[in-house]
């Protein structure tokens, strides 16, 4: 297989023997690789021509590949689009375009054509929610920011913040040629000084007489909610709430959620902690094993975070220990929320929180006493028992196979304990007669 070079200066291809005889002083690493091309060649023949690659590469197969340039002096066969301050593939050219520096290279453009400056991109490099602290948040030149422009760079470039929607100040001077890095060179930068205040950043730069500036997302300062379990029945420190497993991740100033917690040892508590700033959680607002779970009257704790700020916490306890692993879920208003019983019975009167639970179905927690229910098989002499919280309205009555309406007597009160430990009154009605032997199926309006 014979080896082909191209020699710009007779503008000739020249037989070679080896790949080194493709020397630099015909191929110019500074023309860069688009330069080369690939060509097959058979005695003296170039008999296809297979794009640009690098030079030097040898293919598997029968046929050996060599990198000749294809930059021809005396051919002209070279573009100008070659020349590495020259971009003319971004924007094609079109008839009576001229080259125009657009202030990073030369480009097709009218010939009265503007190229107006402005700020392309401004980065902080920050987490918009940071954890609140005290003191120095950034120490000199702690602090990176990034930036890109159009038809930059520009003439000089400055970055300034401002505290909770304060005036700026100057704090980074972004560096030149390019403007693209700086860092905040000028001064450091301190903690807001309140919990859930906010800094934000401001890139400005100047490029002849264009002007820009473009703002970063507000960055803001939380403080953690926490949450978990304790034997410790009272008599809480700013470590133990520190310790507490749950939260202490990402600051925040949400607290009415939904909360992962395992409390299944039986020594233990549930405790959940906010700052004492925002709204108290509602005692009837805690929600556990899906239903209504009691807690005691928060306790005030004062709680210094990692960062050194310290500030009041409300911690809430669970009135009882060993409650199972659940989902807590908070509250500010009143959630009350339990489970509707309802089944067969013999009885007829005097009801009692045991007679309740062991009705044929406890539904999923709800708050909802109008609906059609699971139709349920009767024994022989059974009435048909349905018993609600007493803070529901009383509904009516149906049968849901007939559409007829179905009789039931005045509601007794009974006091029922769901598996939290919270004790709620229900009324529990009866049917008029006997619906057993057979299936009924219930429809309260």
């Amino acid at each position: 297989m014979t080896k082909l070079k191209f020699n710009p200066l007779t503008g000739e291809f020249d037989y070679v023997s080896t790949v080194s005889d493709f020397s630099s002083d015909f191929f110019p690493s500074s023309l860069g690789s688009a330069l080369w091309d690939w060509f097959e060649a058979s005695s003296s023949t170039i008999s296809e021509n297979l794009g640009a690659s690098s030079s030097g590469q040898a293919w598997s197969g029968a046929a050996e590949f060599y990198a000749v340039s294809s930059i021809a002096f005396k051919s002209g066969v070279a573009e100008i689009n070659m020349l590495t301050d020259v971009d003319t593939q971004s924007t094609s050219p079109t008839r009576d375009y001229v080259l125009k520096w657009n202030g990073n290279a030369w480009v097709p453009a009218l010939y009265n054509a503007t190229f107006v400056f402005s700020i392309l991109s401004f980065s902080d490099g920050e987490a918009t929610t940071q954890l609140i602290g005290s003191g120095v948040w950034k120490a000199q030149s702690a602090m990176s920011y990034t930036a890109t422009y159009t038809n930059g760079p520009p003439d000089e470039a400055w970055v300034q913040y401002s505290n909770n929607g304060g005036a700026y100040t100057k704090i980074a001077t972004m560096v030149g040629p390019t403007y693209a890095a700086g860092t905040n060179d000028i001064a450091a930068i301190n903690y807001p000084s309140a919990k859930d205040q906010y800094h934000r950043f401001r890139l400005s730069a100047n490029c002849d007489t264009d002007t820009d500036s473009e703002l970063e997302t507000s960055i803001y300062f939380r403080n953690y909610v926490k949450y978990g379990v304790t034997t410790e029945s009272s008599g809480w420190d700013s470590a133990d709430i520190a310790a507490l497993a749950g939260g202490g991740v990402t600051p925040t100033s949400t607290y009415t959620s939904s909360y992962a917690i395992d409390a299944s040892a039986g020594a233990n508590y549930i405790l959940f902690a906010h700052p004492s700033s925002y709204t108290s959680l509602h005692i009837s607002g805690m929600i556990f094993n899906t239903v209504i779970c009691p807690f005691e009257a928060p306790a005030t704790v004062s709680v210094t975070n990692s960062a050194g700020y310290t500030e009041n916490y409300k911690v809430y306890r669970s009135t009882l220990t060993g409650l199972g692993n659940s989902t807590l879920t908070t509250s500010t208003s009143d959630s009350r929320i339990n489970k509707i019983y309802y089944g067969g019975s013999t009885k007829t009167s005097t009801y009692t929180e045991s007679d309740v639970e062991g009705l044929d179905i406890a539904s999923t927690a709800t708050n909802d006493q109008t609906q059609v229910w699971t139709a349920v098989t009767l024994d022989a002499g059974e009435y048909f028992i349905f018993a609600i919280p007493s803070r529901l309205t009383t509904p009516t009555f149906w049968d849901y196979s007939t559409g007829f309406g179905a009789s039931f007597e005045s509601p007794e009160t009974v006091a029922v304990t769901n598996v939290n430990g919270q004790t709620e009154n229900y009324k529990v009605f009866r049917s008029t007669n006997i619906l057993g032997p057979g299936s009924f199926q219930l429809e309260t309006k």
